[in-house]
């Protein structure tokens, strides 16, 4: 590594706390914390309901963290649990008719994000960024995979 080649990594967690707090405040002006509407993100779009454990996994916590948000959104009237038919211990879960708007607004409010945040940067620039930033999700995956203690990492969808 040349010197200061970590300014990068530091850069990145900066920003990656910067929109963290960014996001919280923004979801909790529609009156939904920063987990309840990423969960709702996640479903929203989705035809068939989804497993809570999918849904841990989405959000990289352990399943009862998952579980307790759930409820949260249950409680609310944003999702509804099925049971699983494939096993009878699963419960699947599903945006309800009051979550759907819900799920949207979230939607919303990242979509309006992006741009703002992304203003002045050229297209080239964001292009070299997504491949620099790409190599860099990789290289997390296969050492998140070689080491049994770190968070494991799930690649940006392509």
């Amino acid at each position: 590594m040349i010197d200061g080649d970590d300014f990068l990594l530091r850069e990145m967690g900066r920003v990656t706390r910067g929109l963290t707090a960014l996001f919280h405040a923004k979801m909790g002006i529609i009156g939904l914390t920063a987990s309840r509407a990423r969960v709702l993100l996640f479903l929203h779009g989705r035809s068939n309901p989804v497993g809570q454990s999918e849904i841990a996994s989405f959000l990289q916590v352990e399943p009862p963290t998952a579980v307790k948000i759930i409820d949260g959104l249950e409680v609310l009237g944003y999702v509804a649990r099925l049971p699983d038919p494939s096993d009878r211990r699963a419960k699947l879960i599903l945006l309800t008719p009051d979550g759907i708007p819900m799920a949207k607004a979230a939607l919303e409010v990242t979509e309006q994000l992006a741009p703002a945040l992304l203003a002045g940067i050229s297209g080239q620039d964001l292009r070299v960024a997504e491949r620099v930033l790409g190599i860099i999700s990789k290289n997390f995956a296969e050492l998140s995979s070689k080491t049994s203690t770190a968070p494991q990492f799930r690649e940006a969808a392509a």
